[in-house]
Order: C-alpha cells, then sequence, then structure tokens
C-alpha cells in the first residue's frame, strides 16, 4: 500500500484520540444517555483509535519548512525586486 505524505510532526502537532473518547464520555454521562449510546461511542472510539495508530505507521511525514534555502528560489522575479537590484547596483557603481 502506497504511504500517504502528511505535515511532519514538527511543524504541526499530533493529537491524541484519548481526548475526544474522554469529552464523548462526560457529554454523555452529563446529559444521562441509554446505555446503547455509550456502546455506539465505544465503538466510534475504538475504531478512531485504531484509525489513528494505523496512520502512525503507514503516513510518511514531509519537513514543509526546508531549511535548505537554495531550493527555494523563486521562478521570476518580482518588478519590485528588479527595481531594487538597480537600486543597489547604482548605489554600488556611484561609491566604486
Amino acid at each position: 500500500m502506497k504511504a500517504r505524505k502528511v505535515i511532519s510532526s514538527k511543524n504541526l502537532g499530533t493529537y491524541s484520540p484519548i481526548h475526544k473518547g474522554l469529552l464523548w464520555y462526560l457529554c454523555l454521562d452529563y446529559f444521562n444517555a441509554p446505555q446503547w449510546l455509550y456502546g455506539v461511542a465505544g465503538v466510534l472510539f475504538v475504531m478512531l483509535l485504531i484509525n489513528w495508530i494505523y496512520g502512525i505507521y503507514v503516513n510518511e511525514e514531509v519537513d514543509i519548512f526546508n531549511k535548505d534555502a537554495s531550493t527555494c528560489k523563486p521562478v521570476h522575479k518580482s518588478k519590485f525586486q528588479e527595481r531594487l537590484e538597480r537600486a543597489k547596483n547604482k548605489r554600488n557603481d556611484k561609491y566604486l
């Protein structure tokens, strides 16, 4: 199976489904939900937990903040950047 590319956990924090499960349990307890609803929420929680664990092993993390600046060069320069470079060159020519 081909690995999915996801944002690295260094760039975007990972979340654990444990917090969602606790929230579901507290909501069900607060509203005095019937026992069958606890069962449905438990099955959904287990499916979410399995999916999260599976994703840890299958997903390929990609670092979106590349440290190598040489690969991040723009295709073409903006007009502002061109004018700025011309002004710098004129200034340097003046002092040479």
